[in-house]
């Protein structure tokens, strides 16, 4: 069975969990309250919400605060794994924008991590709501996990 985490705020977290458990993750997730268990073994999908555990936005705090998450959770990802980066539309996806650097310093840090293979894509908030979410679970995530754990 496939692994999910999922960092960042409750609501946003309780609405994105379902989809990967109807595609047969074990999901977890981690609340920035409380002491939580991580799985035991490697972390097939990461999915890191835009606000919450990391700090929110793409300020130089909320930045920094992702990445430094990203570092700690990197070697308990799958060597073949998928990151999910969530971003607010604020949060541009235009090139050059945050968001892009968010998406090339997390490539960074996964190198560093030895996670050279891990794929990283960023992703704006309102695609993760409502209906359209269990398609962008699906092609974004699920299937590039379970045809790595395959």
């Amino acid at each position: 069975m496939p692994v999910a985490l999922v960092t960042g705020e409750v609501a946003e977290a309780a609405a994105v969990c379902p989809g990967f458990e109807r595609h047969g993750f074990e999901v977890h997730t981690v609340a920035p309250w409380g002491s939580n268990r991580l799985p035991a073994r490697g972390i097939d999908c990461y999915v890191q919400l835009s606000g919450g555990t990391a700090g929110p936005g793409l300020g130089r705090a909320g930045l920094v605060g992702r990445l430094d998450l990203l570092a700690l959770l990197a070697r308990r990802l799958s060597p073949l794994a998928t990151v999910l980066l969530v971003v607010n539309e604020s949060d541009s996806l235009q090139p050059g924008s945050p968001s892009d650097m968010l998406a090339a310093l997390a490539l960074v840090v996964l190198e560093e991590a030895g996670r050279d293979r891990v794929r990283v894509v960023v992703l704006p908030a309102e695609e993760l709501s409502g209906a359209p979410a269990e398609v962008v679970i699906t092609d974004v995530a699920v299937r590039p996990a379970l045809s790595a754990v395959r």
